[in-house]
């Protein structure tokens, strides 16, 4: 198969805009769209500086890959915004199911890790929803009950659509709506967010071997948590 060309860069001058109460890019005086033709916009002047920046350093050719908070913005306005409900459902989908409440049946030093790592995630996330999270040792599915996430899509009520975007990447990538919020109050750094959530797998790593494919997806998710928490810091 081909290697898929990269579009050549055929602008010269990067400028942020104002637009209504936010800000906009423009290239060579041309408004920037996102794909679904929406004038890119966003009332945060620190974002799009950075996403001007990311634009400016494109060389001859433009990498999408080197744009990473100029795709989470676009995905906030064409993807994120007109489906914010459902959105929020499949997201919530995953506190009903979440990671750190299933916990393993053995050996007793993977059990003492999940514990020692994920417990004080949970005491946390119950203290600030005022709720009570179900544990479960096994793969049995757990029911949460209607308060708890109720809580937690209430939390979702007050985000704006970029931090929506944000946490929904976090949540998909651990599997965990506890650490998504976590992560968007700054009560842990994307590096436990990450460790937190590949937990497991690497114990598994330490006893059989590592695995590139696994550890491969790993990096991945440690590129999207930490990605994700750039913009809600740049948000703040």
């Amino acid at each position: 198969m081909a290697e898929r060309k990269l579009p050549k860069r055929l602008y010269i001058d990067v400028s942020v805009i104002a637009i209504d109460e936010g800000y906009g890019i423009a290239l060579d005086g041309n408004v920037f769209k996102t794909p679904a033709a929406t004038v890119l916009f966003t009332e945060c002047l620190p974002l799009i500086e950075a996403i001007a920046m990311e634009w400016e350093g494109q060389k001859i050719e433009i990498d999408i890959q080197s744009l990473p908070l100029f795709r989470l913005l676009v995905a906030s306005i064409d993807d994120v915004g007109p489906k914010r409900e459902e959105v929020n459902r499949k997201t919530l989908q995953f506190g009903a199911t979440d990671l750190l409440c299933y916990r393993a049946q053995d050996p007793p030093d993977l059990i003492n890790r999940q514990e020692k790592k994920w417990q004080p995630i949970i005491n946390w996330a119950e203290e600030e929803l005022n709720v009570s999270f179900r544990v479960t040792d096994g793969i049995s599915p757990i029911t949460q009950s209607q308060k708890t996430l109720c809580a937690m899509g209430d939390v979702f009520a007050t985000l704006t659509d970029l931090e929506m975007t944000a946490v929904s990447s976090v949540v998909t990538a651990t599997s965990s709506l506890i650490v998504g919020l976590a992560l968007m109050a700054d009560v842990i750094l994307p590096d436990t967010a990450a460790e937190i959530s590949i937990l497991d797998e690497v114990y598994q790593m330490e006893r059989w071997g590592k695995d590139k494919n696994v550890s491969d997806r790993h990096d991945q998710i440690r590129k999207e948590i930490c990605l994700a928490y750039r913009l809600l810091r740049t948000l703040q």
